[in-house]
């Protein structure tokens, strides 16, 4: 931000501020294959960018076809140029030949990773990466939002593996520290009490919102339920705009930041994720002590 509008002495020009969107690169896409939810940073040792992705294959249990999910890892040297290195830590579709990096408790799940960039350094446990993600199928004390460290972003260390949050949040579970209120914020979904099917055909209502939780504390179980944040308005359903995905946050010059992921259940194809709907931008700063009634929210068209 400059600010021209004061001086000591007499100005004759101004400064002009300008915006000007992102333009994808003419070599798109960068990294081929199966990923999601992609997450990338460069290692400041070496000068090389790691990327971290979740992959997807099915599998045939009792005669019924189930999802599976890792999370694997590639690097560059420019950011344009991948390589999915041959790795051999996990099997994956029955060899080791592979660049997977986590495959959760009893490798059962590992999905939606988040790479927590901004965290405190005595938060970090010595660790250069620590990162976020789901687990599901491997029994109530493990499945949920995970916390996990790394040295190299390749070799996860299953001793820090920690369980945050025993909930079926399947999005992008982020997690920022706020200095000012020196506590922890993660946005997730409220799976805790809503789609909870329980063997019932009873649906509990739509969980594709966003929620969030706070915590004075990384390492341990997060407590409580998950507060909602963000719903589809008026504006939202007009146009089968319906449900908010997830949404990855970062803090900075205090504010959050959100970008927000969203879903359209259109009426012929119940599952074809569409635009979103073109509106006004709202950023707003953060009240002192009230993070939900003053969030930054940021409508991408």
């Amino acid at each position: 931000m400059v600010d021209n509008r004061y001086a000591l002495k007499y100005k004759t020009n101004a400064v002009v501020h300008a915006v000007r969107p992102p333009v994808k690169h003419a070599a798109n896409p960068l990294y081929r294959g199966d990923s999601g939810y992609v997450n990338v940073a460069r290692n400041s040792d070496t000068g090389k960018f790691q990327l971290w992705t979740q992959i997807h294959r099915f599998v045939e249990t009792a005669g019924e076809r189930k999802s599976r999910y890792a999370i694997a890892n590639a690097e560059s040297d420019d950011g344009l140029n991948w390589n999915a290195p041959n790795l051999g830590l996990f099997e994956w579709n029955g060899s080791t030949q592979n660049n997977v990096v986590i495959r959760g408790p009893k490798n059962a799940r590992a999905s939606g990773p988040q790479l927590l960039l901004t965290l405190p350094e005595d938060q970090k446990r010595g660790y250069r990466y620590i990162m976020t993600y789901r687990t599901g199928g491997a029994g109530k004390e493990s499945d949920g939002i995970r916390l996990i460290g790394s040295q190299d972003g390749i070799h996860w260390d299953a001793n820090s593996d920690t369980q945050l949050k025993h909930i079926h949040s399947d999005t992008l579970n982020s997690i920022v520290y706020d200095p000012r209120r020196k506590r922890f914020f993660m946005t997730c979904r409220a799976k805790d009490r809503y789609r909870r099917f329980k063997g019932s055909l009873l649906d509990t209502g739509a969980s594709r919102r966003v929620s969030y939780l706070t915590n004075d504390n990384l390492w341990t179980k997060w407590e409580g339920s998950p507060t909602a944040l963000l719903t589809p308005d008026e504006i939202d359903a007009k146009q089968h705009y319906n449900f908010f995905y997830g949404m990855p946050v970062h803090y900075h010059a205090g504010i959050y930041w959100g970008v927000l992921v969203g879903l359209s259940h259109e009426r012929s194809d119940p599952h074809r994720i569409g635009h979103q709907p073109r509106r006004d931008p709202l950023e707003t700063s953060p009240q002192s002590n009230a993070v939900d009634s003053a969030w930054p929210r940021k409508f991408l068209g």
